[in-house]
């Protein structure tokens, strides 16, 4: 810009970065994910204190921090739902409980049947200290990175699983709501992400493929007997089913603020009945 800005000032003849080649972006690698039964496989490897863990934030697609900073007043049983609103940080050495970051963080995530029930009998074994956390040591204290990584570097290897890291349960969880058919707004909310460009810059490779499905989905809608109702709901008495009331005149969408003059600009009028063709 500098270089652009010098030679329209005629300071110099021509840009000398032109021929400069600029340094290649990083790819992204894909990570690692697990799938339904390696999840199993895994969790039946760690101690049993830690199982629930595993699950919740592979089925939850939790970051660490959210994950370890659950307490029981985030978890409503009968609607099978944990409320992230807290993290556990260490900096320094040091344990914070504090406030999700953003507000895009601050969510609820509906979690299986079977996830929810290994959460409750993780409570019933090992009920929360006065910390009020579903997840802590011995000592009913906050839980450290390094307490977990003792216990699951093992279990990695005994699963057959020694290169997957612990951040890559939470791209797991993202893979497997794609699987279920989470599209990228369900998932950005999901994950707790401020911009749907994040999630598409992380996620979006995990949707290729997905124009085949589709088009198998469009050509069940071609043949479906009642595509007007799914498209746009029951048609209104005096309808014929086509968006057009009875005689032929299209409801107006939209109308114009009035000018000065008395005119519209830019507005659009229904036609007159009987003057639509097909």
């Amino acid at each position: 810009m500098l270089a652009s800005d010098t030679m329209d000032s005629e300071l110099i003849v021509r840009n000398p970065g032109t021929h400069v080649r600029l340094p290649q972006k990083p790819k992204r690698r894909t990570p690692t994910v697990l799938t339904p039964q390696e999840i199993r496989i895994l969790a039946a490897e760690v101690p049993p204190n830690w199982r629930a863990l595993v699950l919740v934030k592979a089925y939850g697609a939790m970051r660490w921090s959210e994950v370890v900073g659950l307490s029981v007043d985030n978890v409503d049983w009968r609607r099978r739902v944990v409320s992230v609103t807290e993290t556990v940080v260490e900096v320094g050495g040091h344990i914070y409980r504090e406030p999700t970051k953003t507000e895009a963080g601050r969510r609820t995530i509906t979690l299986p049947e079977f996830v929810m029930k290994a959460l409750a009998d993780h409570v019933e074994t090992w009920p929360p200290g006065e910390s009020g956390l579903i997840f802590h040591d011995r000592n009913g204290h906050a839980v450290r990175r390094s307490t977990f990584y003792r216990v699951w570097r093992p279990a990695t290897e005994r699963a057959g699983l020694s290169d997957f890291v612990v951040r890559n349960l939470r791209h797991t969880g993202a893979s497997l709501a794609v699987a279920s058919g989470a599209d990228l707004e369900h998932l950005k909310v999901g994950m707790g992400h401020e911009s749907i460009s994040t999630t598409s810059r992380s996620y979006l490779q995990m949707y290729e493929g997905r124009d085949a499905d589709i088009a198998r989905r469009l050509e069940e809608l071609a043949d479906a007997p009642d595509s007007q109702s799914r498209l746009r709901g029951p048609a209104r008495e005096g309808s014929d089913g086509r968006g057009a009331e009875k005689g032929g005149a299209v409801l107006r969408p939209y109308r114009a603020p009035e000018a000065s003059d008395g005119s519209r600009e830019g507005e659009w009028s229904a036609p007159e009945s009987g003057s639509l063709t097909a």
